[in-house]
């Protein structure tokens, strides 16, 4: 059995043992600390007040010396704080991911327009949180979605776009929510702050250096140190998710805060997005969550990309949308079919 292997069936066990536990808030397959000889990869448990015992049988988890490690950690929604007053919490004439959204009425539910997604027939929608969008068990199909969001205290807040609560979710796949744009808006692709142009997803791997665009710490950047299973509270019920931690790379770093759920975390290098940010350790350390964006993807029946026009699918299947810009209200867009030929058509909000 090869070293990977190892490790996954250790995570597979620790997961089934202790992901049960309340005082546990997460499992994973993460870096250890650093004891020199170079970077150490394990199974960690990541604990509420950081204490950990293998208890008998462990001989179950040990394939191949991979015993569980185990840290403090606080995991939770990354939580609604006012953005200030900047174009982030201010509304808007162009939207964009990394602006200021929430529900109406919902104060609450406030965070980041994490990207502009698409369903298959081009409807254009905002991808942000369950907990953003939704927020509470209250929330009901075609709530208004404003923006700002009503915890930055705009008087010109306006309606952008209604909940699709059928689609949006809380749970392994993840923490997403979706809202279809409202009709006359105009919207740009690349995230504010940044100039990156999302082409597709991966997943997330050890080590990735990712960026996001929140509205509440604008442009930061942080490093994959664990990819495994999380366990936060939403509306008084622990609710494990799938995805992955990113910590700060240089020590004191803030990558996230409150208003920061919803951003999407993305390789600035190959532009594609990995992750759909939904929380932070309070404990102190300045790691923070996300899910994989592959997975809420799927779920949500969405792309980053717009499907092409009937006679650019004659060329291919797959969406490669690739011009930059405003669009909406109608506007002129560009696509591109699989031979890279030029594809032309109207878009409609």
């Amino acid at each position: 059995m090869s070293p990977r292997s190892q490790l996954e069936v250790a995570y597979r066990v620790a997961r089934e043992r202790y992901g049960g536990d309340a005082g546990v808030c997460g499992i994973d397959i993460g870096f250890l600390p650093d004891k020199g000889g170079g970077p150490r990869v394990g199974v960690r448990v990541h604990r509420l007040d950081g204490s950990f015992r293998v208890p008998p049988g462990r001989a179950s988890l040990r394939a191949g010396k991979a015993i569980p490690f185990a840290f403090r950690a606080r995991y939770g929604a990354s939580g609604c704080y006012a953005t200030d007053g900047d174009q982030r919490g201010a509304r808007v004439s162009v939207l964009q991911p990394g602006i200021c959204v929430g529900r109406r009425g919902t104060p609450e539910a406030t965070g980041t327009l994490g990207a502009i997604v698409y369903d298959r027939s081009g409807r254009p929608g905002i991808l942000s949180n369950w907990h953003v969008l939704a927020g509470n068990a209250q929330a009901k199909d075609k709530d208004a979605i404003v923006q700002p969001g009503e915890l930055c205290q705009d008087p010109n807040s306006r309606v952008v776009a209604r909940l699709d609560l059928g689609r949006s979710f809380r749970g392994v796949a993840g923490d997403a929510a979706v809202a279809f744009l409202e009709k006359g808006l105009h919207w740009k692709r690349e995230p504010l702050g940044s100039s990156v142009l999302l082409a597709g997803v991966r997943r997330a791997r050890l080590g990735d250096e990712l960026e996001k665009s929140g509205s509440k710490t604008a442009i930061t950047r942080g490093r994959v140190d664990g990819v495994g299973r999380y366990f936060i509270v939403l509306e008084s019920e622990r609710v494990a998710i799938d995805g992955f931690r990113l910590v700060p790379r240089d020590e004191g770093e803030v990558i996230a805060y409150g208003g920061d759920s919803g951003s999407l975390w993305y390789d600035p290098t190959t532009s594609l997005g990995v992750g759909l940010h939904f929380g932070r350790d309070a404990s102190g350390t300045g790691a923070v969550l996300a899910c994989h964006l592959p997975t809420v993807l799927s779920k949500l029946r969405v792309s980053l990309t717009p499907p092409v026009s009937r006679r650019g699918a004659r060329r291919s299947r797959r969406w490669g949308f690739k011009a930059p810009g405003v669009q909406g209200a109608g506007s002129r867009i560009v696509r591109r079919g699989n031979n890279g030929a030029r594809v032309r058509g109207d878009h409609h909000s």
